[in-house]
């Protein structure tokens, strides 16, 4: 998956077309709704159905690619990044993957476990 973002580089991204679009968007839905999606936190599922949406929006010329790009794109890199808790990004400031699991597991202590 993280090569087909690749299409929507800055680069690339007005050498897309309404076909590759939508079928970036479908890619996007199958992973978030397929094995990978276990693996991802629920903000990664999310930015990846925001990028999915945002994808058909283009495809059918209600955005530009300029807002395509912005944000969502690197939202679903970074975090996508974090879950598989790779070094920090300078663009976005998510938490990293153990500050996440601690607040976690400090919130079971704080509650005895019954979470």
């Amino acid at each position: 998956m993280f090569k087909g973002l690749g299409q929507l580089s800055h680069y690339n991204i007005h050498q897309l077309t309404e076909s590759q679009a939508l079928e970036l968007a479908d890619r996007l839905n199958q992973w978030a709704y397929g094995e990978p999606g276990l693996y991802m936190l629920p903000d990664t599922r999310t930015a990846m159905f925001v990028l999915r949406d945002r994808l058909v929006r283009f495809a059918r010329k209600r955005i530009t690619a300029e807002e395509l790009l912005r944000g969502p794109r690197t939202d679903l890199v970074e975090l996508m990044r974090r879950d598989l808790n790779h070094d920090w990004s300078e663009w976005r400031e998510f938490k990293p993957l153990i500050e996440l699991n601690r607040e976690r597991i400090q919130a079971m202590l704080a509650s005895g476990g019954q979470d």
